[in-house]
């Protein structure tokens, strides 16, 4: 067998690669040979060598030992730092999750913010709209602190021109009050509010001075005094014009006493079938339900006369005479005519008299009359009856036209009815200034103190 010289490093490297065999070769056989790199075997070696070579793959052995405990070693630590990153990421994802909290609650606080900027802004627009009430309670504060570095007198003279302002607001409201009162107390009484109206005193005379003036019941609506008796007799009064004009007789004029002493004597009358006489006035009374006086008046007492009078002439004429002929036919012949109507139609209680009468039918023709009145009671006393009234009068004044005297009563009723109002609003405006006035003393009197 040849021996050749390995240099080390192909001895170091066989050995190295054959490290595994020499766990299984004993060493008195490394001893014996050695082969080159081609598998040819070498010459034996030396003892020193082989020693220096087991020397060496043990070193070999620790360093490889020693480097497979680092991987270990790194391998731990690697798998630890996994570890980590996995903490790591953990934590990256809880900051994730409470970085979109933190955004959430950054957009609340943005809308809180909102929300607040919307409050300041109304509550500046507020303020903004009571700078003018502020610089007036300034301006009364300063007035205020200048009474109060003046003198003690000023306030007290303040509070005496606030007891003067509320004496005479509460005057003004007497005032005011009264002349509601009265008008009231005016239009309520009818035809007594009329005749004061226009000054005719020698109406409501006979209204208040007559004898039996306590069955006048004032402005009542079923009492003569009513404004609505009034407008109603104007019908009549044109119904016995229009008869007299018809017979060739001047039409009736309208006086305020006239009116007033038929309305006394209707008011007695509703109570008596009778005349009251209260007056030096003619006069006509009728009782019905609501029908035509003058039927009773006029028509049926005609009828009477054209007998008596055919009788007192045995038909001399073939027709009885009219209006102002009648009249005075009637004054040459009045005993014939008392006569023939007691005859024929004689008074159950008293056979003396006669129960009809022309007298009523004479006034209504009688043309010597230049002026009448007339009323209507509809209060009924005596079975329900309304009580009709008219008087007459050779003259009188001041006298009016039916539709002059019309017109009287509009123009009054005109003017209670914007007099009225007219005087409540002077009574509220009143109250309005007592009450201003009563609160300018309390503060008078506050400020005083």
């Amino acid at each position: 067998m040849r021996f050749v010289h390995q240099p080390v490093g192909k001895v170091l490297s066989l050995a190295l690669s054959a490290s595994l065999v020499f766990q299984s070769f004993p060493i008195s056989a490394l001893a014996r040979m050695s082969y080159d790199t081609q598998g040819e075997a070498l010459a034996p070696a030396s003892s020193t060598w082989i020693a220096d070579q087991l020397a060496a793959l043990a070193e070999e052995q620790a360093a490889q030992e020693a480097a497979q405990t680092k991987v270990d070693e790194s391998n731990e630590t690697i798998e630890s730092l996994k570890e980590q990153i996995a903490s790591h990421e953990d934590t990256i994802a809880e900051a994730q999750g409470s970085v979109s909290q933190r955004q959430e609650e950054l957009e609340q606080a943005q809308a809180q913010a909102d929300g607040a900027a919307d409050q300041l802004e109304t509550a500046k627009k507020a303020y903004d709209e009571n700078e003018e009430a502020i610089a007036d309670a300034q301006k009364r504060i300063e007035e205020l602190e200048k009474i109060a570095d003046g003198d003690l007198s000023e306030w007290e003279k303040a509070v005496t021109d606030a007891e003067d302002a509320l004496a005479n607001a509460q005057s003004d409201l007497d005032d005011a009050q009264a002349e509601l009162d009265e008008l009231e107390e005016q239009k309520a009484s009818g035809s007594f509010g009329f005749f004061e109206y226009y000054g005719a005193t020698s109406a409501l005379n006979a209204l208040n001075n007559s004898t039996y003036a306590d069955k006048t019941q004032k402005g009542d609506a079923d009492d003569a005094t009513s404004l609505e008796s009034m407008r109603e007799s104007l019908t009549w009064m044109r119904k016995l014009n229009e008869i007299r004009s018809g017979l060739g007789l001047g039409e009736l004029a309208v006086t305020d006493y006239l009116m007033a002493c038929a309305q006394a004597d209707a008011n007695y009358s509703d109570t008596v079938v009778a005349h009251a006489e209260q007056f030096d006035v003619a006069e006509n009374v009728a009782w019905n339900y609501g029908s035509n006086p003058f039927d009773q008046w006029y028509n049926e007492e005609k009828a009477y006369f054209d007998e008596a009078w055919a009788s007192a002439t045995e038909g001399v004429a073939s027709s009885a005479p009219t209006g102002a002929e009648a009249v005075s036919w009637y004054s040459n012949n009045s005993d014939a005519v008392e006569k023939y109507l007691i005859e024929h139609y004689p008074n159950p209680d008293d056979p003396s008299l006669s129960e009809v009468s022309v007298g009523h039918y004479l006034n209504c023709i009688d043309p010597d009359f230049t002026v009448t009145g007339f009323a209507i009671c509809t209060r009924g006393t005596m079975d329900g009856w309304f009580t009709y009234d008219q008087t007459f009068a050779n003259s009188g004044s001041p006298s009016f036209t039916l539709d002059e005297y019309e017109n009287r009563i509009d123009a009054y009723v005109e003017a209670m009815e914007e007099a009225i109002p007219s005087a409540e609003k002077k009574v509220t405006d009143a109250e309005a200034a007592l009450s201003e006035a009563e609160e300018a003393l309390a503060q008078a009197q506050q400020a005083l103190k």
